[in-house]
């Protein structure tokens, strides 16, 4: 019981914090290996990944860290 309890307030946090997110983030433009994506919302990373929300497809993308040229805030 207490387990499924902390896992339903765990998640109830966890998108709560996602909608935050994905309406109050600092765009980002990332330059990788064949390209330039713009307006993208800075998430997070992994081992191999940087992890981005794009608002206008609204999806995630992840790029992997080798490709990434440059990552710069504010557009």
């Amino acid at each position: 019981d207490v387990t499924v309890s902390s896992f339903g307030r765990g998640r109830d946090l966890g998108g709560k914090l996602a909608a935050h997110l994905k309406k109050e983030c600092t765009l980002t433009s990332v330059t990788y290996e064949g390209g330039t994506a713009k307006g993208l919302c800075a998430i997070g990373r992994s081992a191999d990944l940087l992890w981005f929300y794009d608002p206008k497809t609204e999806n995630s993308i992840a790029f992997g860290k080798d490709k990434i040229v440059k990552v710069v805030s504010g557009g």
